[in-house]
C-alpha cells in the first residue's frame, strides 16, 4: 500500500478526498448496484447537516487525501446508515483499499482513545512530523499502540494441532496464538503460549510471514514449528478443545481474511512436501510488499 502517511485535525475535507467515517468501530458505507459498495463523498456528508466534527487528516493515498471521523454510537442521524465492520469489507473491496481502510480504522481508535496526557494529565495533539501525539506541558510523546502476538501452526509429520476457545463458534478451531509478554522475545513467547495452551513442546520453529490486525491494534506474527514432546493438556478457561487434525478431516477454520487461515492454507498444500524441509522462501505469501 503506497500511502504518504500524516496526522492532522482539520475542519473540512477536500470535496475528492476519500472520507472514513466510524461508528463502534464499523465504516459507513454507500451500496451500489451487483453488491458493490464504497466510501461517501463529501457532498453526502454535508447533507447529513451535523456541525462542529473535526475531521482527522492521515495523509494522501492514490493521489487523494485521507479522511476519518468517529461518531457517537446515539448521533440519531446515522440510525438507518450502512456501516460494515472490516471484516465484511473483506470480500468487497481491493487489498490496497482494504488495507487503507484497516490502518484508518486502528489510527482512528487510537487518536480517540488517548486525547490526554499518560504524565500530566494535559490534553495533547498530533505532532506536525510524525505519527504521533505530543503533551504541550511535560512533552510525553504518545505513538499508536503496537500489540505483537505470535500464531503458531504446530505440526508433526501429517498432522496439525488445532484448538477452540470458549469463545469460537461450535467446531470452529484454529491455531495457537497469543501476546508477546515484555522482555520476551518471539521465540520465547511461542514456547511460553503453546506449552501454557496444550502441555507441548516443539522444536525447527520457522517464520511464515505476518499480519496487521486491526482489532484494535495487534500485529499477529506467524510461525510452524515442529512437534516435539508432550500430551495435550488443555488451559482452563483458555482452551476449551484442541485436536490433532489431517488435511483430510479439518474443522470449520477461521476466514481466508486472517494470517490463521493463510498458515493451515499454507500448510494443506504441503501435501508433497516434508514440513521440516520448508523455509520462509517456500511458504504461501501471505503479504506482498
Amino acid at each position: 500500500m503506497i500511502f504518504n502517511k500524516k496526522l492532522k485535525e482539520k475542519d473540512l475535507p477536500e470535496e475528492d478526498a476519500w472520507l472514513f467515517i466510524i461508528q463502534n468501530g464499523r465504516i459507513w458505507v454507500i451500496p451500489e448496484a451487483e453488491e458493490r459498495i464504497r466510501l461517501p463523498f463529501y457532498q453526502e456528508w454535508l447533507r447529513m447537516n451535523l456541525k462542529d466534527h473535526l475531521f482527522l487528516y492521515l495523509g494522501d493515498f492514490q493521489e487523494k487525501a485521507v479522511y476519518s471521523l468517529s461518531i457517537e454510537p446515539e448521533t440519531p442521524v446515522f440510525s438507518a446508515a450502512h456501516f460494515k465492520g472490516l471484516r465484511e469489507l473483506f470480500s468487497h473491496w481491493d487489498p490496497s483499499l482494504y488495507n487503507l481502510a484497516a490502518y484508518v480504522s486502528q489510527i482512528t481508535h487510537w487518536h480517540i482513545s488517548s486525547q490526554f496526557c499518560g504524565r500530566c494529565g494535559s490534553k495533547i495533539s498530533p505532532t506536525e512530523h510524525e505519527i504521533a501525539k505530543e503533551c504541550p506541558q511535560c512533552g510525553l510523546k504518545n505513538y499508536p499502540r503496537i500489540s505483537p502476538a505470535i500464531i503458531v501452526a504446530v505440526v508433526d509429520q501429517e498432522r496439525i494441532l488445532l484448538a477452540r476457545s470458549p469463545r469460537f463458534p461450535a467446531n470452529f478451531y484454529s491455531i495457537l496464538a497469543g501476546f508477546v509478554e515484555p522482555g520476551e522475545s518471539l521465540e520465547e513467547c511461542l514456547h511460553r503460549e503453546v506449552k501454557e495452551e496444550v502441555n507441548v513442546e516443539v522444536s525447527n520453529v520457522r517464520y511464515l510471514g505476518s499480519q496487521p490486525w486491526p482489532f484494535p491494534d495487534s500485529l499477529m506474527i506467524g510461525f510452524v514449528a515442529d512437534y516435539k514432546s508432550g500430551e495435550i493438556i488443555m488451559e482452563p478457561g483458555e482452551i476449551e478443545d484442541a485436536q490433532w487434525f489431517t488435511r483430510d478431516n479439518l474443522p470449520n477454520l477461521p476466514p481466508p481474511i486472517s494470517i490463521a487461515r493463510k498458515i493451515i492454507d499454507w500448510w494443506v498444500e504441503q501435501r508433497d512436501t516434508p514440513i521440516s524441509e520448508t523455509s520462509c522462501t517456500t511458504v504461501y505469501p501471505l503479504a506482498e510488499a
